[in-house]
């Protein structure tokens, strides 16, 4: 106890030392690049934290009417650690040291909360108290249970989409022959969770859907070690047990505009038509893997009007042809897109669930998404992508920029630079 309180001491003392600019260039350097898509990520979700927490302490009232224990933790600052989490990477256990011990991104959250407080969407806090891991751990599974996380990120998504667009004014002579298409890219990617072994009586039981009589077999302190939700699937000679995150990405922007969480042996092809409808504006043609091909569900977006373009498959005795295999490629250049998200969730993100729980592992999705669209907002604000170039359908590939040399080579290759329009 003494050393901690003297190692706390320590680091107040070279919080003095320290000015704000050093303070930048600590962990909190990939907070302060994306600061304008957090500060609208809270504004946008501020509203429904507050009414939230309203809620909370009606119930609280009607169940300990003498306001007995500690009080619970902010709601807007739980939120903001958590996407704190999500943006750097962090599991809740180094989340929780580094709460403590990061001077860069205590002073971050401290700025962020002042900003909002300044806009009239929240009340100053006199002082923060940083939360310990069992609370990061609750606030997780609240959030994610009464639906908070997935209303801020409907939210987020449409503010990113909508206010994103206004920075996609590609500079061109002929914009009359200029006509963008909404194409939207479909894929799924496996989300996997540490392996429940079971006995083969109790497996069966689970597979038919008696998870709570499973449940009641184990004392509490087992079943919360155990996901009987998660599946086994298999892909490529290699299995997975865990989830699948099946996603709606926007072509141009690379954002994510829909997803749906489900277990990983379900087939791609059932999710077809939900993604499709969870687009929030219509889609002229909607790119997916071979996994999602079927005829009667190629027939029903068409009534919807969508124009579904999926990547062919060889069965049985019949091979490719050389036609289909070059269709192929062209249809896999742009469908690679969604892949660059993947790939972004997974290693810039280093998204990997750690809880045990399904409602949390859902709601760590949740965070991974609204912080991924974030990152790709602030990198379009800043002008640090470019627009892929459209003419009569047809589509090349973007290409990520970075310098001035690289946005003259990409505007002579063809490819448009995106660039902020002017401040009113």
């Amino acid at each position: 106890m003494r050393q901690t309180s003297q190692y706390i001491a320590s680091l107040q003392e070279a919080e003095h030392s320290l000015s704000p600019s050093q303070l930048k260039q600590g962990v909190a350097q990939v907070l302060y690049q994306n600061v304008d898509a957090i500060r609208a990520l809270l504004y946008e979700s501020a509203p429904t934290l507050e009414s939230w927490a309203k809620a909370q302490v009606e119930a609280q009232q009607l169940t300990n009417p003498k306001g007995a224990g500690r009080k619970p933790a902010n709601p807007v600052l739980m939120f903001l650690i958590l996407l704190v989490r999500s943006f750097l990477g962090l599991s809740n256990t180094k989340l929780a040291r580094v709460l403590v011990s990061d001077l860069s991104v205590q002073q971050f959250v401290s700025e962020q909360l002042d900003w909002l407080a300044a806009q009239q969407r929240m009340e100053r806090l006199e002082q923060l108290h940083f939360p310990k891991l069992s609370t990061i751990r609750k606030y997780i599974e609240l959030f994610a249970h009464d639906g908070i996380l997935a209303e801020c990120k409907a939210k987020a998504t449409k503010f990113f989409v909508t206010y994103g667009a206004a920075f996609l004014e590609p500079p061109q002579k002929d914009e009359e022959h200029y006509k963008p298409e909404q194409v939207g890219l479909i894929d799924a990617s496996f989300i996997t969770v540490p392996v429940t072994h079971l006995p083969k009586n109790l497996y069966a039981a689970v597979k038919a859907g008696h998870v709570e009589e499973v449940e009641s077999l184990w004392p509490r302190s087992v079943s919360c070690q155990k996901n009987l939700d998660a599946r086994w699937a298999k892909k490529r000679n290699e299995r997975f047990f865990g989830f699948k995150l099946h996603t709606l990405t926007d072509f141009t922007t690379k954002m994510i505009l829909a997803d749906i969480f489900t277990p990983a042996n379900e087939h791609d092809v059932t999710k077809l038509i939900a993604l499709s409808q969870l687009a929030p504006e219509p889609m002229f043609k909607l790119y997916a893997d071979s996994g999602y091909c079927g005829d009667s569900y190629e027939e029903t977006l068409s009534q919807q009007g969508f124009k579904a373009v999926f990547i062919k498959r060889a069965y049985g005795k019949h091979s490719l042809t050389i036609g289909e295999v070059a269709e192929n490629n062209k249809r896999s250049h742009m469908r690679v897109r969604v892949e660059h998200t993947y790939a972004a969730l997974k290693h810039n993100l280093s998204f990997k669930p750690t809880s045990k729980s399904t409602i949390c592992i859902r709601g760590e999705c949740d965070l991974a998404v609204m912080a991924y669209n974030a990152k790709r907002y602030q990198a379009i604000k800043d002008g640090r992508t470019v627009v892929p170039k459209t003419y009569k359908g047809e589509t090349n590939k973007a290409v990520l920029v970075s310098g001035q040399l690289e946005v003259a080579k990409a505007a002579k290759a063809g490819y448009f630079p995106l660039t902020p329009p002017s401040p009113i």
